[in-house]
């Protein structure tokens, strides 16, 4: 009797492990703090079959045990659970509820997991993560999208846009722009937000227009607003919320962020094939550059290092006009080779 209580004990005692690591694992997760491998394998995680689309305990505690067997290894070598779960626990008393009811939960069965208010969240966050992703993505061309709750998207060149089709308008409406940029036109629902999901943001809207730039080679995040109301948030923090012509340039680097305005037609400029600069640095030349005329730039050594960039051309602008323009404003030459164009002084 003993021995089957032990044993018992020991099943329990690794069941709770698994628990609180998968719940720590999915929190790093969702506030952008897990490492590549482990976004790869929670994102190629998938437990659906083609007939189903809800997340069942057998799916979870079979996907518990792919993930633990995938990573714990690595995982237990450079973390004490038992630190990070303090860290978590001082956070908020909604995360110690949380934690506490999947502790007791667990024991019984993970069916009566999904039962109760609190995991609900927890169950919401699983689901999302494990579904199928569909992506729409864009390399040389701008390209259009209509959304299954007729929202539009707009993808500019070299932008990888996600949805979850088994999910996407059912409580929420959910899109991650991975990388890139897109303008969004909404379509007005105030039942259920519209969140999109970039690096360490998120923008939620209920029906407006807007614009948001998220290359990962920029390093940073600027959410522009056409019109309506823009909530812009990290984590359980408020950014900002913006109204038409308002915007927010986020640092990814330093997490630092500033509010400022932007004429929607100058934010807007990439879908009439428009080159706008404001305060760009190279790394955005660049860019704008690659996207409307194929072209790659390269700075020799100190040439327009720290530089501001502000100038704006039109769509009929030729490339050897706008080479010329920054050569001038700046004191810099410039040479053609093949595809490359090369700054020097």
């Amino acid at each position: 009797m003993d021995l089957l209580s032990n044993r018992f004990k020991k099943q329990a005692t690794r069941k709770m492990k698994k628990t609180t690591w998968l719940w720590l694992l999915f929190n790093r997760y969702y506030s952008g703090k897990a490492n590549a491998r482990e976004r790869h394998i929670i994102e190629t995680w998938h437990p659906f079959s083609e007939e189903k689309s809800e997340l069942d305990s057998e799916s979870l505690e079979r996907g518990c045990d792919e993930i633990w067997n995938s990573l714990s290894e690595k995982y237990l070598e450079n973390t004490d659970i038992e630190k990070e779960k303090e860290r978590f626990l001082a956070v908020s008393f909604r995360k110690v509820a949380m934690i506490a009811a999947l502790f007791v939960l667990i024991l019984f069965s993970l069916e009566s997991l999904f039962d109760r208010t609190e995991p609900r969240m927890l169950r919401e966050r699983l689901v999302m993560a494990l579904s199928q992703k569909e992506y729409f993505e864009t390399t040389d061309s701008i390209r259009k999208v209509e959304l299954p709750d007729g929202s539009i998207v707009y993808l500019n060149c070299h932008t990888r846009l996600a949805y979850l089709p088994k999910l996407f308008n059912r409580e929420r409406r959910d899109v991650w722009l991975e990388d890139g940029e897109a303008f969004f036109e909404v379509a007005s629902n105030k039942e259920k937000a519209f969140v999109v999901h970039h690096g360490r943001l998120r923008t939620i809207v209920r029906g407006t227009s807007f614009n948001i730039r998220s290359y990962k080679t920029l390093g940073g995040d600027v959410i522009s607003v056409r019109s309506g109301k823009v909530e812009v948030q990290t984590g359980s923090s408020l950014l900002g919320l913006l109204t038409i012509n308002e915007e927010i340039v986020y640092d990814r680097v330093s997490e630092e962020y500033r509010r400022g305005m932007n004429d929607a037609s100058d934010f807007t400029a990439w879908m009439k094939h428009r080159l706008v600069l404001k305060n760009a640095t190279v790394a955005e030349l660049k860019l704008r550059i690659s996207q409307l005329y194929h072209k790659d730039l390269v700075f020799e050594q100190g040439v327009l290092s720290g530089i501001c960039l502000s100038a704006s051309f039109n769509a009929s602008c030729s490339l050897e006009n706008v080479l010329d323009v920054i050569s001038e404003l700046y004191g810099v030459d410039y040479k053609e080779e093949n595809d490359r164009v090369i700054f020097y002084k």
